[in-house]
């Protein structure tokens, strides 16, 4: 049986403030609340799941709620970013007045490979960015129509994650030799002596990628609220699923 994952399924993060976390991802970034349940790794705390108007895989950003949580303090051997998508240039100065007026933290829009993105952070520091998906050929899920923000320029699915590395080539090896990932290209993040590159997989695209972006000089990450605990991929049949562990 040929093994090939179609593209990321959810990402789960870590939040201290649950109520506050409900309210910027739901009022600000008006994506829907379609779950509240418990960790089941220490049901005394939430897990928050947000997504498109039904919460279809691929479109879920969920969190984990521990209270106290010290600070994620950023390095390597973490996954330090997660793209969402909308669609659209006109979206991404619709997300960057809004995110102004809401007194979130941003950087500049700037072109990433082949794609044009926002970064941001949440009121934890929590690492996001906004990615214009106009022609994807993965499709993406359908903004909630009761949202706050309007439906044409609404979040609506998983874009990418950004892993960040000591040493680029072990993970390399596990997205391409096992995981059966491809490079799509690189692009270079803040200078150009620092190269990160797109790995894609399926039909690539948003929906359907992984950045590696390598850092020898950071130290390892402490991860804490703000940070990311894991990501999941997609599978298209049970029997793939099945499959994988032998794999």
């Amino acid at each position: 049986m040929e093994l090939e994952l179609t593209g990321l399924h959810h990402v789960s993060a870590i939040t201290a403030q649950a109520p506050r976390n409900v309210d910027f991802y739901t009022r600000v970034m008006g994506m829907r609340l379609v779950k509240k349940t418990v960790n089941q790794d220490d049901p005394s705390s939430y897990h928050l799941f947000y997504g498109d108007e039904i919460g279809r895989a691929g479109t879920e950003l969920t969190f984990f709620d521990i209270p106290y949580a010290a600070p994620t303090k950023p390095g390597t051997s973490s996954i330090s970013r997660t793209a969402l998508r909308v669609t659209g240039r006109d979206a991404l100065e619709y997300w960057r007045e809004r995110l102004e007026e809401a007194g979130v933290e941003q950087d500049p829009i700037r072109e990433e490979g082949e794609r044009t993105v926002l970064p941001f952070r949440d009121f934890e520091g929590q690492r996001l960015a906004l990615v214009d998906d106009e022609g994807a050929p993965l499709p993406g899920g359908i903004p909630w129509a009761k949202s706050p923000t309007p439906q044409d320029v609404g979040v609506s699915v998983l874009g990418s994650v950004t892993l960040t590395v000591a040493y680029a080539q072990p993970t390399v090896r596990v997205l391409t030799e096992v995981m059966g990932f491809r490079k799509a290209c690189t692009f270079h993040a803040e200078g150009p002596d620092r190269e990160v590159a797109i790995y894609a997989t399926g039909v690539g695209g948003p929906g359907a990628e992984v950045l590696v972006d390598e850092r020898p000089a950071m130290r390892s990450e402490r991860l804490g609220r703000g940070g990311v605990h894991h990501v999941a991929f997609r599978v298209p049949a049970v029997q793939q699923h099945e499959a994988w562990p032998e794999r």
